[in-house]
């Protein structure tokens, strides 16, 4: 079963609807040898394409599955969706289709937070689990923010608040037209973000490694240590250099962690 095709039925209390599993889930570059897929989830306003450079980047043994949200990219045209539990839903429906390997899922800022959403829904679902959550550039769900809300500022100082810290890279700055069209999706995405908080449930039964730049002012790092209190199966904090947006900037670094964590966690399922 290869990742980002068909429908797969999706459970809305007594309804179901069909979801284009092609539409969520995008692959640059299929693995036909792949011992294990990544899901990755992308930061507000991000999409897929956000992790195009891993897939080249990575071993011939992971395949890199990326999520395309509403409101991106090839889904510009779709309303954003401002509901996390319901993107995670939807979410943990097309993985679930798609599973016939190990998994991890890994998640940028927003995306951590949904990538957390999302692992709760699969483990309420009761089906294949996750080896490992990868939470990066975020603080652990249970905090409420702590700096800044970016999400009720005028889009003018939206855009140049997500600038400062690398959110839109500097070619797009001039691109008014563009910018105008992609800042609904931004601030739906920043609402979902800086509201996001839930209390400490059962811990996931399996590990979490946290990811943070030392120089990120938007993400404490003591709130990122806050992510061992998910997880009743081993936790790591790793800090590398570089702000809220270190994981684009220190790719080779981070995708090395990521690795060395997914080939462990692969053996130990194996062994």
């Amino acid at each position: 079963m290869r990742c980002g095709g068909g429908l797969v039925a999706q459970p809305r209390g007594h309804e179901s609807v069909r979801v284009n599993s092609s539409a969520w889930i995008r692959i640059s570059a299929p693995r036909p040898r792949a011992r294990v897929r990544l899901f990755c989830l992308p930061h507000a306003g991000g999409g897929a394409s956000s992790y195009t450079a891993w897939t080249r980047a990575l071993p011939e043994h992971i395949e890199v599955c990326a999520a395309q949200l509403p409101g991106r990219e090839t889904r510009i045209e779709e309303p954003a969706v401002t509901d996390i539990h319901a993107m995670a839903r939807t979410l943990a429906e097309v993985i679930t289709a798609h599973v016939d390997l190990p998994f991890a899922i890994f998640g940028h800022s927003l995306g951590a937070a949904i990538a957390y959403e999302v692992a709760q829904e699969l483990r309420r679902r009761g089906g294949p689990q996750p080896l490992r959550l990868f939470a990066s550039g975020a603080r652990a769900p249970h905090l409420p923010l702590s700096g800044p809300r970016l999400a009720d500022l005028p889009t003018d100082e939206l855009i140049a608040g997500l600038a400062a810290i690398g959110g839109i890279p500097v070619e797009l700055l001039d691109r008014r037209e563009y910018l105008d069209l992609i800042a609904p999706s931004l601030r739906s995405d920043l609402v979902i973000a800086e509201n996001h908080q839930t209390a400490i449930g059962e811990p996931l039964p399996y590990p979490i490694t946290a990811l943070t730049g030392e120089d990120d002012a938007h993400v404490p790092l003591d709130h990122v240590r806050e992510w061992e209190r998910h997880t009743s199966a081993g936790f790591k904090a790793l800090v590398f250099p570089g702000g809220h947006f270190f994981h684009r900037d220190h790719m080779d670094r981070v995708l090395a962690a990521v690795e060395g964590d997914l080939s462990l966690d692969v053996a130990l399922r194996l062994s």
